[in-house]
């Protein structure tokens, strides 16, 4: 099962590359929205490091739920955004919220094993 969680891990950070670069080559440079796209790719990282420090630290229950309820939060943000779009079925919002679903899963998981 490790390999899978590390896996949405990667998903999600693949995603991050991916929104960092249409952030710098597709949205006007300096522009509020390019300014608002990068803090996504900001926010998913942060997710992302999370998860590692949550592999480094596998008896911390606080970093656990820290790292799913964030994941958790991103589905939202991607579920929001093709809503935004109307349509869910953008290959970006599928391949956002699908890795942070995964991630929230396994983090989630390791929260409700180590107790409170």
């Amino acid at each position: 099962m490790k390999w899978a969680d590390r896996s949405f891990v990667a998903l999600l950070l693949l995603g991050a590359v991916g929104h960092f670069f249409g952030s710098v080559t597709l949205i006007e440079p300096g522009s509020i929205l390019q300014i608002w796209s990068l803090s996504g790719v900001l926010a998913v990282l942060l997710i992302v490091a999370m998860n590692v420090l949550r592999w480094r630290r596998p008896g911390d229950a606080a970093v656990a739920w820290i790292a799913g309820l964030g994941a958790a939060a991103w589905v939202l943000v991607a579920l929001g955004f093709g809503s935004a779009l109307h349509n869910l079925a953008d290959f970006r919002v599928v391949w956002h919220a699908a890795a942070a679903a995964g991630v929230a899963a396994f983090a989630l998981r390791a929260a409700l094993s180590r107790g409170p």
